[in-house]
């Protein structure tokens, strides 16, 4: 009897957990803390008792070193029936996975040894600069150069893509998790609080207001909002957060700038031409854009939904193997 297949995309992230399937657009999105929570209560009683200090997501996973392969590997098998994957004899099963683009060889070799031992057939790792600049709608191979800011969550890069390669990718002082580890002591240093992760969520998805070049066409009502919170409940001057955001993207601006200092004159006019392209869950935030393409004098476009762009592009990879053409790995 034939062997079934089934194609799976996954973009792990240290925030959220998204998989998508071939033959469906919907794509299982759940917060990474919400699953490990979930994963915890339902380990048996015996192996907590092993261990002196239940481990959190964060001390077990990180996008360079796997910390605690067992227990990831553990938490993988979850999340694949919390998606509906099973796995059984008959089964063959293939996944393309997202990762770092300057990933190191020893994390992409990892990667595949533990997803082997879950039983996947074939592992095909998909650098995060090809998977974005695809799932923000280029086509594959991306038939010419392409500069692409990804501004995640967790990590954020500039990468130069073209035809199916990334070419280089550097990273950049301006993610989610950057900008709240630096804000989180000097708060609790000037003022003594410790904020919660509503908090944490809302200045993220707001973060473009506090951008000075960028605050005049930032109006909209979660960021007004959100300044209401800050002052009434939370008590921190606007002022503080403008200029610590802004140091960040000052920092990161530098960064881009000295990129495309060192761009070729044919890839510097390919920029000018079709623009830069803007993915990552802070590019949702109104104003990040428009504060990019003032500084670096240029058009940069965020794509339709930056936030998943990631693993739309993975998907449209995984599609294309099937269909018989080449795909980056």
């Amino acid at each position: 009897m034939p062997r079934l297949l089934q194609r799976i995309a996954l973009d792990f992230g240290e925030f959220e957990m998204r998989i998508g399937f071939e033959d469906s657009t919907e794509i299982f999105n759940q917060p990474q803390s919400q699953l490990f929570s979930l994963f915890l209560k339902r380990r048996k009683a015996t192996v907590f008792e092993k261990r002196k200090k239940i481990p959190t997501f964060a001390s077990m996973y990180d996008q360079d070193v796997i910390l605690d392969q067992k227990l990831f590997s553990e938490y993988l098998r979850f999340v694949f029936l919390e998606a509906g994957i099973t796995h059984h004899p008959l089964l063959r099963l293939e996944v393309y996975v997202n990762v770092a683009s300057n990933a190191p060889q020893t994390t992409k070799q990892l990667w595949v040894h533990i997803l082997e031992s879950l039983g996947v057939s074939s592992v095909t790792l998909c650098a995060n600069a090809i998977s974005c600049a695809v799932g923000a709608g280029f086509s594959f191979p991306i038939p010419s150069f392409a500069l692409l800011i990804h501004l995640g969550y967790s990590r954020s890069e500039v990468a130069g893509v073209s035809f199916t390669q990334c070419l280089f990718s550097k990273d950049l002082e301006f993610s989610g998790d950057k900008i709240r580890s630096n804000l989180e002591a000097e708060i609790f240093r000037i003022y003594g609080k410790e904020l919660t992760a509503s908090f944490w969520e809302k200045l993220l998805s707001s973060v473009g207001g506090f951008l000075p070049q960028a605050q005049k066409g930032v109006n909209h009502s979660e960021y007004l909002s959100f300044l209401d919170e800050v002052s009434s409940t939370w008590q921190i001057p606007e002022e503080f957060l403008i200029e610590k955001i802004s140091q960040a993207a000052s920092m990161m601006t530098t960064q881009l700038l000295l990129t495309l200092e060192e761009l070729s004159a044919d890839e510097l006019s390919s920029c000018v031409s079709n623009g830069i392209v803007l993915t990552g869950g802070l590019a949702k935030a109104e104003g990040v854009a428009s504060y990019l393409s003032s500084m670096l004098h240029m058009p940069v476009y965020p794509a339709s939904e930056p936030d998943v762009s990631a693993i739309r592009g993975v998907v449209s990879l995984m599609q294309e193997l099937s269909s018989g053409n080449d795909v980056a790995k």
